[in-house]
């Protein structure tokens, strides 16, 4: 850790992302697939909100949506409420990790040259 860092800071605070999406990832990896009433009670937060994050995370691939089987409900305990099948949601690994390295990279590649721009 940085002297000057902050000591109980985490990385998503310290890089400024998204602590909800952050909590939609960490949920879904610990679970093989997970539905939105399951999301919404691992990040703590309401559907209304869920809905304005998964989409992002479905078009970068690392959610990746299906239907859940005819025996599971939207919570898990096999009601389907109204007959519909409830959607699943995945983490894709290899699209999880090609988003880290990228950020990875970003970090670490050379800052523009500034000077010249000011000219």
């Amino acid at each position: 850790m940085c002297a000057n860092s902050r000591p109980n800071a985490t990385a998503v605070e310290v890089f400024g992302a998204s602590r909800v999406r952050v909590a939609i990832i960490r949920c879904a990896l610990a679970h093989e697939s997970v539905t939105a009433v399951q999301l919404m009670r691992g990040a703590g937060v309401a559907r209304a909100t869920l809905d304005t994050h998964i989409p992002a995370l479905e078009a970068a691939g690392i959610l990746t949506r299906s239907r859940a089987p005819r025996d599971e409900g939207s919570d898990g305990s096999g009601d389907r409420r109204g007959g519909q099948n409830a959607l699943l949601w995945r983490i894709d690994p290899v699209a999880l990790s090609s988003w880290l390295d990228q950020f990875s990279h970003e970090l670490a590649a050379p800052l523009p040259d500034t000077a010249s721009e000011s000219r």
